[in-house]
């Protein structure tokens, strides 16, 4: 037996006397394990953390541990840990879930403002009969947050955001936004809006991603029509979608505020309540970090916050029946999720960019677009959009262009 692993097994076993946790030890690390390390968290005070392990194989439940980052890490979230894995029982899932958040000086005030990611699972993680396996845990935690100029903000790592879809105003008074082109002035509007801030510690440019929406409505048939709304379009007015839609526009910027920059990326939707057939459903995604996405997708191996958006959207006495709908309600949730793609991304900070997938061509002398979206390939020619085409998995539109 190596130094360190003597050294571990000690441990391994003084813990076991001493009672550190309430679930039981698991076995000295006499053979094969997995060497488990949790990164830091990147939230202002925090100043412990306590996370559950659990190593499991096709057997059943290996071990489990209650540990702290302030007794195997750092305090601000980092944890390591080696435990003993069953080579001959391959494969094996590495389990991980935040049980506490704690701040304050002495670490023992509880944080409660924070979303859980709930268990996350590495696996397959092949237990090798030599040396340890490194098994790595990058949690990117949502928490909320104080901001004056937001109504519900919450804080991804020194960025500040806030979402929501509305059709009413705070007062219950439905919205009336766009100018309806048949001349009778303004008409009932849903609001999609996301605005996010970089904290005073954030270098880099904040960069906003969002997903086409996708506006389904029944067409009194059974069926539905769908309408895409493609955020990196405009900014303003984009035209009617018949026949629901009578004008939809995209607005997007930097907002100067004291000491710091507002970035917004805001879609807003001209519903004709007479035209509705029944309901219809708003759906998307969004989120936002520092700087750009490499591959146009959240980090791999991190789990990382994905903004989700469902609401439902009728008609009663002729306005838009679906309220407000601010970040954390049932229409705009939070989940985690790794690798998760996204449409559009918006830099933020001097010009503002927007910036899909698309490969640009000619028909008939009118410019052409394919615009690849996390649900498949549209085609745009003019004025004129086609439905959505699923696309074989692993299918990439990079350099696929219409033949001008």
């Amino acid at each position: 037996m190596t130094t360190r692993r003597a050294l571990l097994a000690a441990s391994a076993l003084a813990l076991a006397a001493c009672g550190a946790g309430d679930s039981p030890s698991p076995p000295a690390d006499t053979g094969p394990g997995v060497r488990i390390a949790v990164a830091p968290l990147s939230l202002p005070g925090v100043t412990d953390a306590e996370y559950t392990l659990v190593v499991s194989n096709p057997g059943g439940e290996v071990w489990r541990k209650t540990l702290t980052s302030r007794g195997y890490g750092d305090g601000s979230g980092a944890l390591s840990y080696v435990g003993p894995c069953d080579a001959a029982a391959n494969p094996h899932t590495v389990t991980l879930t935040v049980d506490h958040l704690y701040g304050g000086t002495d670490g023992t005030t509880e944080l409660t403002d924070w979303v859980d990611p709930g268990p996350i699972a590495k696996t397959p993680i092949t237990c090798a009969a030599q040396g340890d396996t490194p098994v790595d845990f990058e949690l990117t935690l949502l928490r909320a947050a104080s901001q004056g100029f937001f109504d519900i903000a919450v804080d991804l790592e020194d960025l500040f955001c806030s979402a929501k879809v509305d059709c009413t105003y705070d007062d219950g008074a439905p919205i009336h936004l766009l100018h309806d082109p048949d001349g009778s002035g303004r008409g009932p509007t849903l609001v999609a809006a996301l605005a996010c801030t970089a904290g005073p510690n954030e270098v880099e440019a904040t960069a906003l991603h969002l997903s086409a929406l996708k506006l389904s409505c029944d067409d009194g048939q059974g069926g539905q029509r769908v309408h895409w709304l493609l955020p990196f379009e405009g900014p303003g007015n984009l035209g009617p979608r018949a026949p629901e839609v009578f004008q939809h526009a995209v607005y997007r910027g930097v907002e100067a505020l004291p000491n710091v920059s507002k970035c917004y990326w805001n879609t807003a939707i001209g519903l004709d309540p007479d035209a509705l057939a029944g309901s219809c459903r708003l759906t998307g995604k969004a989120t936002v970090s520092a700087g750009p996405f490499p591959d146009d997708r959240t980090p791999a191996g991190r789990v990382y916050p994905v903004i989700d958006i469902d609401v439902a959207v009728g008609a009663q006495g002729g306005e838009l029946d679906c309220g407000q709908h601010p970040l954390g309600s049932a229409g705009v949730t939070v989940r985690y999720a790794e690798g998760e793609r996204f449409d559009f991304e918006q830099v933020c900070g001097g010009d503002t960019v927007a910036r899909g997938l698309r490969a640009c061509g000619a028909v008939d002398g009118q410019g052409a677009e394919m615009i690849g979206l996390d649900a498949g390939v549209l085609v745009r020619v003019g004025d004129a959009t086609s439905p959505v085409y699923p696309v074989p998995a692993g299918a990439v539109l990079d350099g696929c262009c219409l033949p001008e």
